[in-house]
């Protein structure tokens, strides 16, 4: 399991412009371990921890979007603090978590401005395009519905525009 760039992989995860780097491997001694997999931690910290840090800080990201909360990841200590100040952001966030009680992840799914949605056979082929446009909803007007600022609701940032 990698992150990449260029992975034509499907489900993969790609951070742009980043290199290859290996956070799991299905063979070889580990520590960490999830099911078959030996989990490198101090790689998944380095690349997944710091851009998460850096959208948190970049108020140009109308929403926040995390794939995923589960078994492997929280082997990462520092994982947990990024994501409670993700879900305290006020910008609207969509995030995967495991199905799997864990009582981190049964703290999120319980807050009162979350909503847990199972992926289901019947839902599986139109739920991705019905959350985009919940989402997309959501970014224009932010969890608290519009700001001052601009018409959209919020102060373009360097490169965007804003209509009238």
């Amino acid at each position: 399991m990698t992150f990449s760039e260029t992975s034509s992989v499907p489900g993969l995860p790609k951070i742009a412009g980043g290199p290859r780097v290996v956070l799991a491997r299905a063979s070889g001694a580990g520590r960490c371990r999830v099911g078959r997999y030996a989990v490198e931690v101090a790689a998944f910290e380095e690349m997944v921890l710091r851009p998460l840090a850096a959208a948190l800080k970049n108020s140009c990201r109308r929403f926040l979007v995390i794939n995923e909360i589960g078994k492997m990841e929280l082997l990462a200590p520092c994982f947990a603090e990024p994501i409670l100040a993700c879900l305290d952001d006020p910008r609207p966030l969509a995030a995967t978590v495991m199905l799997a009680p864990h009582p981190f992840v049964d703290r999120i799914k319980a807050r009162q401005d979350a909503e847990v949605i199972v992926l289901t056979a019947d839902n599986r082929d139109w739920l991705p395009e019905e959350l985009a446009k919940r989402i997309i909803e959501l970014a224009g007007a932010g969890r608290n519905g519009p700001s001052a600022g601009s018409p959209g609701g919020e102060k373009p940032c360097r490169g965007e525009s804003v209509e009238a």
